[in-house]
């Protein structure tokens, strides 16, 4: 944070909620890298629980102003149950809540709506074979640059983006549903959720397949060979084809991989290759579509 390591955290926080509205999200996202094993939220409402605390002793020991100012904030900007029971008590009404500064996107929380999201999510991967994902969004760039403006005032380095916020929420309520495991590496399949447009888009990541092929007759390329007469386009040398030879090793082993997949396209690569009128015996040549 800075040169916040001299600052008590309760100072920053309680800075912080008397200038913006910040919910226990939002407010535990900024100190995201201190301490381990708990969430964002928890974060959140711990500080607030620890803040709300010392104002009530702040009250008990005779600074009934400060005490209140802090509590104040909290009910308000922080939406915080506890301190609006607490005024209450000392004999004043609680001030309204207001919506989070970070997380508010027409009326309502990006995170209120992960378990909406994460029912779109199961219903639109349901007819696709995968056992791994990865959660990905376009965040919404006025909320990007109001956490940065945030940062930038407190002197704040111990968060995180408001995008790996989100994308661990939904991913946690998308694993659950589906007792699928995310795969931050090698994932079978990426969601990304558009907070701007409430939309999403399904990435099926590439199919490896490993093997090996035999040539037992002459006279087929390993890969398709276009016409060089026309390029590909279709001529009269080759007849209106395109080809300059009708098969390919390529091709025989691709298209039933790729019609197996439900892919849209494929790619051959063989482990080097060899002469059209060669053959190709034995334990066969090594091969990747």
């Amino acid at each position: 944070m800075g040169n916040t390591d001299k600052r008590n955290l309760l100072d920053i926080a309680e800075q912080m909620l008397s200038k913006y509205p910040l919910c226990d999200q939002c407010l535990g996202r900024q100190f995201a890298w201190l301490s381990t094993d708990t969430s964002n939220r928890e974060r959140g409402r711990s500080i607030k629980l620890l803040l709300s605390m010392q104002a009530d002793e702040q009250i008990k020991s005779g600074d009934r102003e400060g005490g209140l100012k802090i509590l104040t904030e909290l009910a308000g900007n922080g939406s915080f149950g506890p301190a609006g029971t607490l005024i209450k008590k000392n004999g004043i009404d609680p001030p309204s809540t207001k919506g989070c500064h970070l997380c508010l996107l027409e009326e309502r929380s990006v995170f209120g709506r992960t378990s909406e999201i994460a029912e779109r999510i199961i219903e639109s991967t349901k007819n696709i074979e995968f056992a791994t994902f990865l959660i990905g969004c376009i965040p919404v760039p006025t909320l990007a640059e109001r956490e940065e403006e945030l940062r930038a005032l407190f002197s704040l380095l111990r968060g995180e983006p408001l995008k790996s916020d989100f994308n661990r929420e939904l991913g946690k309520q998308v694993q659950k549903a589906l007792g699928k495991e995310a795969d931050f590496e090698h994932s079978d399949i990426v969601i990304v959720y558009n907070m701007i447009r409430d939309t999403l888009d399904i990435q099926i990541n590439p199919i490896f397949v490993y093997g090996r092929y035999r040539k037992l007759v002459r006279g087929i390329p390993q890969s398709r060979w276009d016409c060089t007469a026309c390029g590909g386009r279709g001529c009269e040398s080759c007849g209106g084809t395109g080809r300059r030879y009708p098969d390919s090793i390529a091709e025989y082993v691709g298209i039933p991989v790729q019609s197996l997949a439900q892919g849209a396209g494929f790619k051959f690569h063989g482990a080097g290759r060899e002469d059209i009128d060669a053959l190709m015996l034995g334990s066969g040549r090594p091969f990747v579509v």
